[in-house]
């Protein structure tokens, strides 16, 4: 874990996989190379709502529904595109299967040593999914910006506000 930040995809034990093929650390990690930065990451949590019309009467009437979403947004760049191994991992993880039998809510984990609020590690109750990415090359300053895009999937759990 050499790095403060990192985005993996669980195997059998959930746990933070220190193999290149399953992990990308940022700022200062080793796996899979040492080119991945996270630039800023946003987090929209989201709640559910209903509108209740109410014709004839100013105002119409809004109901709770509770919690229904947690979206993480991650953007950075991979420094050196002709060498980084990044893109290729994200490549591999968007074309193969996001979930398993042991992980069926997604497979994927997030570490963020400097904010750790919205850390995760896979369960069968829980997890990410990593839904969206964009890679954008820039030639002229000779890196890749991404923008990866991952879903809280699951049961948020009897201590809902410690994953």
């Amino acid at each position: 874990m050499a790095g403060n930040s990192a985005i993996w995809r669980a195997t059998t034990n959930g746990a933070e996989n220190n193999n290149s093929g399953d992990v990308i650390e940022f700022n200062g990690g080793a796996v899979p190379d040492s080119k991945s930065h996270i630039i800023n990451t946003h987090f929209q949590l989201i709640s559910s709502i209903s509108t209740n019309e109410r014709p004839k009467v100013t105002g119409d009437l809004t109901q709770d529904l509770g919690f229904s979403q947690l979206d993480v947004i991650i953007t950075g760049s991979f420094s050196t595109p002709s060498s980084h191994l990044g893109s290729g991992i994200i490549k591999k993880w968007l074309i193969e299967a996001k979930t398993n039998t042991a992980f069926p809510f997604g497979r994927f984990g997030l570490r963020l040593n400097d904010y750790p609020q919205f850390n995760l590690t896979p369960s069968g109750d829980r997890g990410y999914i990593l839904y969206d990415s964009t890679l954008t090359r820039s030639a002229e300053y000779q890196k890749v910006d991404f923008v990866f895009k991952l879903r809280f999937n699951g049961s948020i759990g009897v201590s809902p506000y410690s994953w």
